[in-house]
């Protein structure tokens, strides 16, 4: 496995790509987080379960949504990992991957997950699912 690149928001951009808009055929909504002090966007309810959490959780200092994009190479084949939330906390950072336990990855896909978290903690960012 190789990390091709890490892909922040554009200058002036608070997230990779804008999950609310009015073409939206599924919920997505905007919550007013009091920690961040900005609305955040969120695509699933279980996202803003998070974010809910987030806020009232003294030991986080900060979160964003739809951090950085990740393109990586893994037997031979190109593939882009979004995570959905950075969560900082003193100076710890984490990348969280919120899927219901329906979508939980199988043998091989965890075996992936754990190798790009072993790839990613050498440029700072240990990867968390939940």
């Amino acid at each position: 496995m190789k990390i091709r690149a890490i892909r922040l928001p554009a200058d002036g951009k608070e997230r990779m790509k804008e999950i609310v808009n009015r073409s939206n055929s599924r919920p997505t909504g905007k919550y007013p987080s009091w920690k961040m002090g900005r609305f955040m966007q969120w695509e699933t309810v279980d996202h803003l379960k998070a974010f809910r959490s987030l806020d009232a959780d003294p030991k986080v200092h900060s979160f964003e949504e739809q951090p950085l994009l990740i393109e990586y190479e893994s037997g031979g084949f190109l593939h882009i990992e979004r995570p959905h939330i950075l969560v900082v906390t003193g100076h710890q950072k984490e990348l969280w991957t919120i899927k219901k336990s329906s979508e939980t990855f199988n043998r091989i896909q965890r075996a992936e997950q754990e190798e790009l978290s072993l790839h990613l903690l050498r440029h700072g960012y240990p990867s968390v699912s939940n």
